[in-house]
């Protein structure tokens, strides 16, 4: 009967398995397969392949089976299967551990880590459905909404990002949630100025955050922006004053520095559009 080669035994016998190491042993050990000493334990032509229509091996089975509750050991297995190309199995596993996910923090987690695998197979436009859906439900995910937003403008369809941006807002506006609909209502605001370049959309969010009381420094450069973009030296005047008032009661000097350098693009914009008229 076959043997292991000494190196490729103590390699492996020393750590657990998992997918990667798996995949690792099955390339190094085709040689020895296709000897004629190693037909009594060689697989049926097509079984190397992870899982392709062929029932899982052992160690790969459990692998998956770890995966379901280490997200560490998930992205290890994940990773070995989608270079092996099996993505229907990642797909399998990555529903399987959202559907197992107890709070939605989590599942939001998954989620995000389904939306890569959706797009790295060609579905983009399930992976930007599955991110929009999280966005609304998890709105504080801030993972999600780099990701919804990148391939939202990636395809094409930013106004659905932002539309599903809005409707979270809503509800945390209902809720009386200050600060997350703060968040949410600058998200809106540079999604409508920087992908969608609607000045006067993103110029009413601005408002909206600044009405608040929170995030009101990035809502007034955004508006200082968005003004020197229309022309409007009055409401660029406006931001910039409000900026240095809030510079005179910062609490610490990193605040203080921070508005004041705000303060100073202000400045600028409006010598630049002087200069432009």
């Amino acid at each position: 009967m076959a043997r292991w080669p000494r190196k490729w035994v103590s390699t492996t016998a020393r750590r657990r398995p998992t997918a990667l190491s798996w995949c690792w042993l099955v390339e190094v050990s085709r040689p020895i397969l296709r000897s004629p000493r190693a037909k009594c334990f060689a697989p049926a032509p097509g079984a190397l392949a992870l899982g392709r229509r062929r029932p899982l091996p052992q160690s790969l089975d459990s692998a998956l089976a770890r995966a379901l509750h280490d997200p560490a050991e998930a992205r290890h297995v994940q990773a070995a299967l989608l270079a092996a190309g099996d993505g229907e199995i990642v797909l399998g596993l990555l529903e399987k551990r959202r559907a197992a996910a107890n709070l939605a923090a989590d599942e939001a987690a998954v989620v995000c880590e389904l939306a890569e695998v959706l797009e790295k197979l060609g579905r983009g436009d399930e992976a930007l459905e599955v991110l929009l859906k999280t966005v609304e439900k998890v709105p504080e995910n801030a993972t999600a909404h780099t990701q919804a937003r990148a391939l939202a403008a990636k395809l094409g369809q930013a106004g659905r990002y932002l539309d599903a941006v809005t409707k979270a807002a809503d509800q945390l506006r209902r809720a009386n949630d200050a600060p997350r609909l703060a968040d949410l209502l600058l998200r809106a605001g540079e999604v409508s100025e920087q992908d969608l370049r609607d000045v006067a959309r993103a110029t009413a969010f601005y408002h909206r955050v600044e009405q608040t009381g929170q995030r009101v420094a990035e809502a007034l450069t955004g508006l200082a922006r968005v003004s020197l973009k229309v022309g409007d030296q009055a409401e660029q005047r406006r931001a910039a004053a409000q900026l240095r008032r809030m510079s005179q009661l910062a609490s610490n000097h990193a605040e203080k520095a921070d508005l004041l350098f705000r303060v100073a693009e202000c400045q600028l914009g409006c010598r630049a559009l002087a200069m432009r008229d």
